[in-house]
């Protein structure tokens, strides 16, 4: 089992300026991945952030019979976070992730993956 956790957009670690990133990668078959992100506070006891990616290409295989391409990537997905924090005792921290994949692949050429995804959790913790 793998468990990842992530840094909490916890607003008492926080700066009071956003900070953020975006990444942008090219490749072969017309692959383009874009990745971004924000944090910040939207008070003194509530933080957040916002994350997205999309990553596309074009497949690589061609399906003789049908003429579609096969091996293709279609994905992108949203992860949002609220941290409220009302003492040094109790943190609320909420998660949301909204991730889509939509692909043929060379293992089922005749039909197309389109599998939406949805994980929402909620986790206390107390110190």
């Amino acid at each position: 089992m793998i468990n990842v956790v992530t840094r909490a957009a916890d607003p008492l670690t926080l700066d009071d300026q956003p900070t953020g990133s975006i990444g942008i990668t090219l490749g072969n078959y017309n692959q383009v991945i874009v990745d971004a992100d924000i944090t910040g506070k939207l008070s003194d006891t509530v933080g957040a952030s916002l994350s997205g990616y999309s990553n596309t290409r074009d497949g690589y295989f061609d399906n003789l019979v049908s003429g579609s391409e096969l091996n293709e990537r279609d994905r992108y997905g949203l992860r949002g976070e609220l941290v409220f924090a009302p003492s040094d005792d109790l943190t609320i921290r909420a998660i949301a992730d909204y991730d889509v994949i939509d692909e043929n692949v060379a293992v089922s050429p005749t039909s197309s993956m389109d599998r939406p995804e949805r994980l929402y959790s909620l986790s206390v913790e107390t110190s």
